[in-house]
């Protein structure tokens, strides 16, 4: 197996690599997340990298019936989305010092395999008058501290007719995973929203580092 730069890394690097980031705290607490990268990193180990489409995501890992269609549903991908950026927390915290980088480009569900590397940013401070130079290490991808926050709330079906309910959920789910696009917009889980009761149509709350859009 290669990587991007044409290096061989080997099935039992990326295995180790595997179990130490399901071990780790962020993982243990999302079984469903931990199934999902599992399962896709072990069938591109297997050479079945054919086999991780949208559909067979949802079948075996999410327990989706059989008619899932992915067209109306987006359920896979806003997990997807929700496992990248649970990875990219992983690598600026608890793996920041591993060698190995496990990472689904977006668009795919197809895991890469690279060396970990981390960027030295040089920094120019002043002390007493006179500059010198502060090398500090960040991770490769760090997200903006001026980054927006956004929530999607549950919307509420008031047709009356309980058929529209699986338009409704999906609709929320394809606002978030539409705006999860945006690198400069942090999506809150819509299904983690699922339980909070909206007293107002609209809120808008600023803070000092983000703005929360709650509809």
């Amino acid at each position: 197996m290669k990587n991007n730069d044409s290096h061989p890394i080997g099935h039992e690097q990326v295995k180790k690599q595997l179990e130490r980031i399901l071990l780790s705290e962020r993982f243990g607490n999302s079984q469903l997340l931990s199934m999902f990268l599992r399962f896709i990193v072990e069938e591109t180990l297997a050479g079945r990298v054919n086999a991780i489409k949208e559909y067979t995501i949802a079948i075996t890992v999410l327990g989706r019936p059989a008619d899932f269609n992915p067209q109306v549903d987006a359920v896979v991908r806003i997990h997807a989305g929700r496992l990248r950026r649970l990875l990219s927390e992983y690598y600026r915290t608890d793996g920041i010092d591993d060698e190995l980088c496990i990472e689904i480009p977006k668009g795919s569900y197809v895991p890469i395999f690279k060396p970990y590397v981390k960027e030295v940013i040089t920094e120019t401070a002043s002390t007493n008058g006179h500059d010198r130079i502060v090398n500090s290490t960040a991770v490769v991808q760090p997200i903006s501290h001026r980054k927006v926050g956004l929530v999607v709330f549950p919307f509420q079906n008031l047709s009356g007719d309980h058929a529209n309910d699986h338009f409704v959920e999906s609709t929320g789910e394809q606002l978030s995973l539409d705006f999860a696009k945006f690198s400069q917009i942090s999506v809150i889980s819509y299904h983690s929203m699922n339980k909070v009761t909206i007293e107002k149509e609209i809120s808008v709350i600023f803070t000092r580092s983000m703005m929360l859009i709650i509809y």
